[in-house]
């Protein structure tokens, strides 16, 4: 197998090249870089390429230093490629490469197996870049894939926002320094899983992808997708790496997703489902993209919904969101129905993402509510913020008033509304007000409430606000102690300038006036004199209740508050044009309707046969 040749002393030749291609007009900028260490390598491949990022902003030297702990490599076979063993003799860099040959292959084999799982326990431990190097510098040997596996965790734990913290920790690090050299050097005999996480570590560590390390990583992934040579995590793993160094326009993603479609769905794992979903989310499915493969992949994961974890579960709900897989309820529905067995295992992340979905496209389940309802009151006061607040917009969206998910909220809203925004506090509490519903403690919940809109009242966005106070008028509880501060000039002032379009609620009852002189006879509409009393008939559908009690919504309520205040007599009518509701489920006859009718609005007057 040939050896690249290092192109760093030929840098002259490099630039000439790159110039000339750039002057010829390369078919796509992404081309430009590969293209040009090719030829100068004098290597014949076709290759695509990375271009230039600001994101990446960190410069690998040209030429290593050489450790006094050099580490060299040896091979391990494994299937075509080789898994690399790193081997730090006290010598220097430079040493010939030696092979183990096949004596003792399976033993050899299945110990390296044992040391690289204590390897990775090991390095779930640490917490630093320090911590990682000294664990991989403790040890006699390790593969490529444990050298990977600390990049990972270097980048796990040194970035922060996708930002290294302390660039010259990790990059000054002799250890560092000597892998990188290695995986440049030896990229050809790499494992598999060897590149590509390594690359995947690099990409996060933002390392220049204009450097010879990363030109010959990119180099051996693309030369493998293209033979076949990757399975589906494999390939989802550098598609994902690519589109974080240029994005979805990037060419090698081309070679790359043609593996993928060439790959049976139905013999996919859940993982690798997951994994395809993923890429798909990260920006190759924008403006309905592969969207044949993703009806395919839809109709696949049904079938392998029973076999999925809460993580795959999460992440695949999150992905039908981002994707706007509108069409594709028949899955959210199953993989609701699966979520059901997991509640227990999720985590907070997780089972919000899970309620965001179902509320992105307007699902809800009664058996999930009900595993909620189990879940929630026992769980409450260890809850993240966001997840409590995600499981109240959930209820109130889908218009369920469940007493024990309400009174659960409640009561940790007394004691960890401190910890909360105010979006996560309004959200917490609008719902109260939205379905009507007053808690045990409601006491304690609305004063808590009090001292926070004191303490914090600015610091609340006008419209967001407006809605909280609202909700607490829907259940009589009045904030005359922020009305002068509502009604000030800066407040209405705020309260314009974020003003947004309102739109039309289709589901607002019919205020429909009946007028009766003192005998009781049915005046025209058009009277104004000799009216004795003023009757109110509110027809109220389905819409206008909670989806799981006969509970009137808030702003239903509130308004037959305000026409008794009025001096009406209140008459509510229970109507639905298409399915039968409360006292209408049994009425099919148009004679039956208006007995009922007249039953509700005249109960002790006899009515006539017309």
């Amino acid at each position: 197998m040939r050896r690249v040749p290092n192109v760093s002393a030929g840098s002259t030749s490099l630039y000439f090249s790159m110039a000339i291609m750039n002057i010829c007009g390369s078919h796509s900028t992404v081309s430009l870089i590969i293209n040009a260490y090719r030829r100068a390598a004098n290597l014949s491949i076709h290759f695509s390429c990375i271009k230039r990022s600001k994101r990446f902003v960190h410069n690998l030297p040209c030429s290593y230093y050489t450790p006094k702990k050099a580490y060299i490599f040896s091979y391990l076979f494994c299937r075509k490629y080789y898994s690399v063993i790193l081997n730090p003799p006290y010598s220097i860099v430079g040493c010939s490469v030696h092979h183990h040959g096949d004596s003792g292959t399976t033993y050899t084999i299945s110990k390296q197996q044992a040391n690289e799982n204590k390897f990775l326990s090991d390095l779930c431990y640490a917490h630093s870049c320090t911590q990682v190097f000294k664990l991989l510098s403790s040890l006699e040997v390790f593969t490529d894939t444990m050298a990977a596996a600390a990049l990972l965790k270097v980048a796990q734990v040194e970035t922060k926002d996708g930002i290294l913290t302390n660039p010259r920790k990790v990059f000054d690090n002799m250890i560092f320094k000597a892998i990188c050299l290695q995986f440049e050097q030896e990229s050809k005999n790499l494992s598999t899983a060897g590149i590509v996480n390594a690359l995947k570590a690099f990409v996060q560590l933002r390392v220049d992808p204009w450097s010879n390390l990363m030109v010959r990583l990119l180099s051996e992934s693309q030369e493998r997708a293209e033979k076949g040579e990757m399975n589906i995590q494999y390939l989802c793993m550098l598609g994902r790496c690519l589109l974080e160094i240029e994005g979805p326009e990037c060419a090698m993603l081309k070679p790359v997703m043609d593996q993928v479609l060439q790959k049976k769905i139905n013999d996919w794992t859940p993982e690798e489902i997951a994994m395809v979903y993923g890429l798909l989310q990260a920006g190759l499915g924008e403006k309905g993209q592969y969207q044949g493969l993703l009806n395919q992949m839809h109709e696949a994961t049904v079938s392998k919904a029973s076999q999925m974890n809460p993580t795959l579960i999460s992440s695949i709900l999150t992905a039908l969101v981002d994707l706007k897989q509108t069409q594709a309820l028949p899955l959210v529905i199953n993989l609701c129905k699966n979520s059901i067995r997991c509640m227990p295992h999720f985590t907070d992340e997780e089972l919000v993402n899970v309620i965001v979905a179902l509320t992105n496209f307007g699902h809800s389940d009664k058996y999930f509510t009900e595993a909620l309802e189990r879940h929630v009151p026992r769980m409450v006061f260890t809850m993240s913020p966001e997840l409590v607040s995600r499981v109240m917009e959930y209820c109130s969206k889908r218009l369920i008033l469940s007493k024990p998910i309400f009174d659960a909220v409640a009561e940790s809203f007394v004691y960890n509304s401190e910890n909360c925004t105010t979006l996560q506090i309004a959200q917490q509490i609008i719902p109260f007000g939205e379905l009507n519903y007053l808690p045990p403690n409601a006491a304690s919940m609305f004063r808590r409430l009090e001292k926070i809109l004191s303490s914090r009242f600015s610091q609340f966005q006008p419209q967001i606000l407006l809605k909280l106070l609202h909700s607490c008028i829907l259940l009589e509880r009045f904030p005359v102690n922020f009305v002068a501060k509502i009604f000030s000039p800066y407040f209405i002032q705020q309260l314009q300038d974020n003003a947004v379009g309102g739109h039309s609620d289709r589901y607002t009852s019919k205020d429909v006036e009946i007028k009766l002189d003192e005998e009781g006879f049915v005046l025209a509409a058009s009277s104004h004199e000799e009216v004795h009393r003023r009757i109110a008939l509110c027809i109220d559908g389905q819409k206008r209740f909670c989806s799981n009690t006969h509970k009137l919504l808030g702003k239903e309520s509130i308004k037959q508050r305000h026409l008794r205040l009025l001096g009406y007599e209140v008459i509510q009518v229970f109507f639905i044009f298409q399915i039968p509701f409360y006292e209408f489920d049994n009425l099919s006859y148009k004679e039956e309707i208006v007995e009922y009718l007249h039953k509700k609005i005249f109960p002790h007057t006899y009515r006539l046969n017309w």
